[in-house]
Order: C-alpha cells, then structure tokens, then sequence
C-alpha cells in the first residue's frame, strides 16, 4: 500500500511495513543470546565455591550476583537506541567483540589483594 505524501508529492511506505532479517542473523542472534545466558549462569553456578575461598557474606555473593544487571540494563537501552540507528549487523559485530575481549580478559586480572 502506498501514499502520497501531501508535502512533495512523493510516494511514501507505510511505517509498518518493515524488511525481514536474514536466517543468518537470526541464528546470530539466537547463539549471542545462548551465550549470554551460559555466561550468567556460570557465575551463579561458581558462587558457593568463591564465597568459600573468597570469605564472602551472603550479602557480598548476592552484590556479585546482581552486578550483571547493574550493567544489562542501561546496555539494553544502548544498544535499542544503537540498532534503531545503524546497521544491525555492524551492532550484532561490536556486541561480540565487546563480550569477546571482555570474557578474555577476565582471564588475566591485575593484582588484586583477594590473591
């Protein structure tokens, strides 16, 4: 359906039509969104054994727990904003290099005085 824009003249699509993403990133999406939760449940799956060895309290070791929403949050707003304004496929690259090099970081930590 198509309409003519009072303005111009020109033809203008309705807002509700949009284009249908590709099954490649679809299946991108779907395994980002498979890591994200593997991710979060290691955390709480380790969270006996690091208040053992850490002599956490409840009340740190649920600190800790929450700590990924702190952040998933504001980021679902960022990146909702992001994907509205620019290439999806540009966002869905970054947003795994991101947690990439976020994930392989945690491997080597600075000095801590827990250590």
């Amino acid at each position: 359906m198509m309409i003519r824009s009072a303005i111009q003249g020109s033809i203008v699509q309705p807002v509700n039509q949009r284009a249908t993403l590709p099954p490649g990133v679809i299946l991108l999406l779907a395994l980002v969104v498979l890591l994200n939760y593997v991710d979060r449940g290691n955390l709480a799956t380790a969270a006996p054994l690091l208040q053992d060895e850490f002599s956490l309290s409840s009340a740190q070791i649920g600190l800790l727990l929450s700590s990924f929403f702190w952040t998933y949050a504001p980021g679902q707003l960022l990146a909702g904003w992001a994907v509205h304004r620019f290439d999806i496929r540009i966002i869905l690259a970054v947003g795994v290099a991101v947690w990439s090099a976020a994930t392989a970081l945690t491997g080597t930590p600075p000095a801590s005085p827990l250590c």
